[in-house]
């Protein structure tokens, strides 16, 4: 008998779940789309991307961009600059989509004794949400 009212409790529990937040799918086909919370999206590294000319990593389809930063790394082998990086652009695409980035940020010689600068390599990270973008802060 206590496997009975065990089933019929998770019947009960099921039903009751399905009339305070409606069954699976009825929002949308209701036509209003469920607010997912907002994800992190990381590009992919670009080689050599730190060389000053902008980036861009979009959100999914249907989201917009919250906020975005970027990490710079070297080559295995070589060392970043000492120089600081120079940001020239972090800010929102035009549509608020995703999130361009402009960074200049070398690459020196490594501990191997190899010389000659070249740019560090670049990903950028972006937060999307599917809610309506208020405001991205950006130009």
């Amino acid at each position: 008998m206590a496997g009975r009212t065990r089933t019929t409790l998770v019947a009960a529990l099921a039903s009751a779940t399905v009339i305070l937040f409606g069954s699976p799918g009825a929002e949308a086909a209701a036509g209003v789309a469920a607010h997912q919370p907002p994800q992190t999206v990381v590009g992919p590294l670009i080689p050599g991307g730190a060389d000053g000319s902008p980036h861009l990593v979009r959100c999914p389809p249907m989201q917009s961009v919250y906020s975005g930063g970027f990490t710079i790394t070297a080559d295995p082998g070589r060392e970043l600059s000492e120089s600081p990086a120079d940001l020239l652009e972090s800010r929102p695409n035009e549509n608020a989509t995703g999130w361009v980035i402009a960074v200049r940020k070398g690459q020196t010689r490594g501990r191997d004794g190899r010389h000659g600068a070249r740019p560090a390599n670049l990903r950028i990270t972006i937060v999307c949400s599917d809610a309506m973008p208020e405001n991205h802060g950006g130009a």
